[in-house]
Formats: C-alpha cells, sequence, structure tokens
C-alpha cells in the first residue's frame, strides 16, 4: 500500500490538478498504518483486553514488540469519550483518498477514480485478517468492526464526485502481501460480520485500475452488490423526470417577513447586473466584495436566504453552478495537525460554482491556543484569494459574535464587509409562518384554536429571549400540536378527511391545564354568585391561578 500513498500523495500535490495543493503532517503511509492500527487495537478492546495472537498480528504488521500488557495499559488512557469519537469519526487517511479521487474525475472526462474503494478493501482485509488471527474473536469485535466499515463507507458515498466511478480498486491482497493470512476463515467479511457490500464492498473479482496499475472488472455487476445499487439508483434518477426550478426572484419575495433583507438582495443584484453591463461595454467597472455576513439569532431566514441567493447569482452569470454548501466548525476543524486544511479545503472543492455557507463561523476563532479553528480561517481566505471568481462565502452567526469575528482577523474583515441584518419576526409574521407550515402540509385551524395560536404567538414573541429561535420556535410548536392532533384521531374508527385535516383546542399543547383551571374558574365564580344570594355559603379562599 506505500506506493498507491505515494501516488495518492502526488496526485493531492500536484499543481495543475484539481483546486488545492495539499500538505500531510507526515508521510501519508504512515498516516494510513496508524489508522488500521487504531482500528485493530479497538477492535481487540471490545473483548476487555488484548490476547497474545492480537499483540502478535499488531507488532508484525505495523512494527515494534508491543506485549498485550503494553497495548492493554496504552488502551486504558483512551477514554469512553475517545471510542465514540473514533466510532463516528472517518480515517484520517480517507481524506487523501477521496480528494484525490475527486481530482481525478473532474481532471478529464472519463477518468476513473478507484482509490477509495481500494482504501476501504484494505481497511476490510486487514481487520478480517486480524480476526482469522484470533481464535477467540467474539460478537462485540465482529459488530463493533462491522459498524466502523459501514461508517467508512456512508462517508465515501457522501463525499465523493459522482463523477467519480465506483467499484474499482487494485488487487489488495497482492498490495498488502497477507498471503494466506485469511486461510482458515469461514470466508469473506460477509461471512464473518454481514455482507461485504454493506460494510466496505465486497473484494472478490474486483481487480480494477487504479494508481495506474491494470485490471478489469465485471462487465456487469452482480444483484444486490454495492455497483448493481449505484447503477439502478442512476438508471432511476435518470428516469425520473426532472423538477422544474423556481424563479429565486419568486422565492425571494414569498418570504415572510424580511423586507430589509430583500432590499438589500435586489440592491446588490442589480448592482452586480449594471457593473455586468459596463464591463461589455468597455467601460471602468467598481471592484465590489460579493462575500457576505448574515448576522441574527436562529430561525430567521439566513440560510433560506443564502439558498435563494446563490440562485441569483448562478441566474446572473455570477456564477457557474449556484449550489448552496452548507458547513459549521465541525464540518471544517478535525482534531489533529494538519487534517483541519484538508478538511476545510474538501468544503471549498465542494463548493467550487457555488456558495460556501459557514453557519456558527465565530467559533472557528473563538478556541484555546492549540485549536485549529485559525487553521481553517487561514485556509479559506486562501481559497477566496485563488478563486476570488469561482465561489462566494457567506458566514453567518449572532449579530455581536460576528463583528468579533471578522474584526479578530485582518483578513476577515477586508474581505467581508458587506452585512444583512436579519431581524427576529414579529408576532404577525410568526403566525403566517405557522399558517404556511399548515397549508404546506395539508391541516387547518378550527376557529377557536386559530385565536389561541394566535394568542399564543403574542405571548411567545412579547416574552422572548435575547437569543429567540424564531422560525424554529414556530416549527417545535406546530410539531407538537400535530402530534397531539395524531394521538386524538388515532381514537376515532373511521375518521374523515376533515378530521385528519383540522386542529382544534383540544390539540393544543397545555389543552387539559386550560380546561381544568377554567372549569376551576367557573366553579370559583358560581359559588361567588351563590354567596351574594345566600350569605352562609362557603366562599373559595382562593381563584385558581392562570
Amino acid at each position: 500500500m506505500n506506493l498507491l500513498c505515494d501516488y495518492v500523495e502526488k496526485m493531492n500535490r500536484a499543481d495543475g490538478i484539481g483546486q488545492m495543493i495539499m500538505t500531510m503532517p507526515e508521510a501519508l503511509s504512515d498516516t494510513l498504518a496508524n489508522d488500521v492500527r487504531k482500528l485493530l487495537c479497538y477492535m481487540a478492546r471490545e473483548d476487555g483486553a488484548f490476547n497474545d495472537q492480537e499483540a502478535s498480528f499488531i507488532s508484525r504488521y505495523f512494527g515494534g514488540n508491543a506485549s498485550k500488557i503494553t497495548l492493554d495499559e496504552r488502551m486504558r488512557l483512551e477514554s469512553d469519550a475517545d471510542t465514540l469519537a473514533f466510532r463516528t469519526q472517518p480515517a484520517n487517511s480517507m481524506y487523501a483518498y477521496i480528494m484525490a479521487d475527486n481530482v481525478l474525475a473532474g481532471a478529464a472526462a472519463g477518468k476513473k477514480g478507484s482509490l477509495t474503494d481500494t482504501l476501504l478493501a484494505y481497511f476490510e482485509k486487514m481487520s478480517e485478517a486480524f480476526m482469522a488471527a484470533n481464535p477467540e474473536v467474539t460478537r462485540a469485535q465482529q459488530e463493533f468492526r462491522l459498524e466502523y466499515l459501514r461508517m467508512l463507507r456512508a462517508f465515501a458515498d457522501e463525499k465523493l464526485s459522482a463523477r467519480v466511478t465506483r467499484g474499482e480498486r487494485a488487487d489488495v491482497d497482492a498490495l498488502i502481501g497477507l498471503g494466506g493470512e485469511t486461510a482458515g476463515t469461514s470466508g469473506n467479511a460477509a461471512d464473518s460480520a454481514g455482507t461485504a457490500s454493506d460494510s466496505a464492498g465486497t473484494t472478490a473479482g474486483s481487480a480494477g485500475t487504479a494508481a495506474g496499475g491494470t485490471g478489469n472488472t465485471a462487465d456487469s455487476a452482480a444483484p444486490g452488490t454495492a455497483d448493481a445499487r449505484t447503477a439502478a439508483t442512476a438508471d432511476a434518477a435518470q428516469a425520473a423526470p426532472a423538477e422544474e426550478e423556481s424563479d429565486p426572484y419568486a422565492d425571494l419575495d414569498e418570504l415572510i417577513g424580511l423586507e430589509n433583507i430583500k432590499k438589500d438582495v435586489r440592491e446588490l443584484i442589480d448592482f452586480v447586473k449594471v457593473q455586468q453591463a459596463r464591463k461589455e461595454k468597455n467601460m471602468k467597472t467598481v471592484d465590489l466584495s460579493l462575500h457576505l455576513v448574515f448576522s441574527g439569532n436562529p430561525g430567521t431566514g439566513k440560510t433560506t436566504v443564502a439558498r435563494i441567493l446563490a440562485r441569483l447569482y448562478k441566474q446572473i452569470g455570477v456564477l457557474s453552478k449556484g449550489q448552496l454548501v452548507e458547513v459549521d466548525r465541525s464540518s471544517l476543524v478535525a482534531g489533529y495537525v494538519g487534517q483541519t486544511a484538508i478538511k476545510t479545503q474538501e468544503k471549498i472543492t465542494e463548493a467550487m460554482g457555488g456558495v460556501l455557507f459557514i453557519d456558527e463561523a465565530y467559533t472557528l476563532s473563538r478556541g484555546e491556543n492549540n485549536d485549529f479553528g485559525q487553521e481553517s480561517i487561514d485556509t479559506i481566505l486562501k481559497a477566496m484569494e485563488d478563486h476570488r471568481d469561482e465561489f462566494i462565502v457567506i458566514v453567518a452567526g449572532y449579530t455581536d459574535l460576528m463583528k468579533e469575528f471578522v474584526e479578530s482577523n485582518p483578513g476577515l474583515k477586508s474581505r467581508f464587509n458587506k452585512y444583512m441584518y436579519f431581524q427576529d419576526y414579529t408576532a404577525e409574521e410568526l403566525y403566517g409562518i405557522f399558517m404556511l407550515r399548515c397549508r404546506k402540509n395539508q391541516y387547518k385551524l378550527s376557529e377557536d384554536a386559530d385565536r389561541l395560536v394566535r394568542d399564543a404567538l403574542v405571548v411567545m414573541e412579547a416574552n422572548k429571549s435575547e437569543n429567540f429561535a424564531n422560525a424554529r420556535e414556530v416549527r417545535n410548536l406546530f410539531e407538537t400540536i400535530i402530534t397531539n392532533q395524531a394521538t386524538r384521531i388515532a381514537k376515532m374508527e373511521n375518521p374523515t378527511e376533515e378530521d385528519l385535516m383540522t386542529i382544534t383546542v383540544e390539540d393544543l399543547p397545555g389543552y387539559g391545564e386550560m380546561e381544568e383551571t377554567a372549569q376551576a374558574l367557573a366553579e370559583a365564580v358560581q359559588a361567588l354568585g351563590n354567596a351574594e344570594e345566600d350569605p352562609d355559603e362557603d366562599i373559595p379562599e382562593s381563584f385558581p391561578e392562570f
């Protein structure tokens, strides 16, 4: 695998290929070896301790003469949080392989990328050999392995470009030189811990082109394999009629509230159009940074407006694709030196031709001294300079924190000089958002329920906190109400369409308490009336609280 790692490094570092020049903190082969070693150690830890066979396998393939006692001591230092993080975070080496595949697929039409599938097969075969060398494999170890391989596969499926040809990889047995290590197993990964296509793809008969190697794949995919499922998905996508894209200007106008934002967006688009017209006539133009700062509380429509703006930029020819790539700190920052730049560059590459939308961007600059957030900021700033006409960055978050974020770095301050402030919704606008959800989901309110919902939203807006969640609060209220309605309707034998659509006062949160309070109040008033007629009648000591 060392030759393959060297090839991937060259692909990622090559000038003129791909969107970036990647720097690794260590040789990729060392990163990969460390990734696989970690997997085997965590597998061994699943049954409580290392045995002699497990320790011997790890020492033989990864160097050193660590005993099972030494390995046990090392793994004891790993906390439960470390184990959870390992289960859910992709191997560091995967980023380089995925990026190399995406580069190869984009460098020339028809170029086939298979490096990531080769890497996945390597993880599969090494962990399979590890179990084969261990006569005391437990179900917990098998399940841990299968879960981890599935996570890697899902990550690859999510991150690989659609242009990458999947399922082709080099002969892994030849690459890693396992020889007869797997002999004596009950078969491949499918036999030991579930189907190999579910965990990391089948290995038999899949020697294909990787790193310039040669080999042929089967002409047709077997039913049920990952390749067959991919082909079926592609066919279905081709057969499905393309959904007609709505006009972004119309979508902007339909947004509830946000009048100041609509005005700002239209002014920005008009300015860009005029500068384009001046350029066509060889007149002088004014450079304006199209990178933006969106500030305001949660649920005020920042992401929605960013998506519309990306489509508007595409419509007028500023962007080639107009897609929106949403990220936050967890999508950009890694936990190891050198890996943050890789993760961040991956997202930048994905956003080329569109908009990179960074939510809660201030979290990138609010870490400790050894935090890697600054590395992400530096990578983004460099890409904004190197690819200034190829993508746009929008940073978003709370108003005061975003101002602090932009002013924390001269590079940020010079590139982000256009702010859009998203105000909290009024009570009437919150009601409009609630009713829009009802219409879209085919619900309607009874007259009494309508009045009470409107009143509840007035109270909600009047008592809002500093970081009021706006439309998210409305969504939570709507979901609570329709859940209550479902519970009520489920008790009916034959509900009508009208029953299924109508939300009544009984479905409102706290209706039971409201009913009890109203009943207690009625009884108290009745008692008071009786006391006026009959002085000997007992008068309640207090009225119920609302």
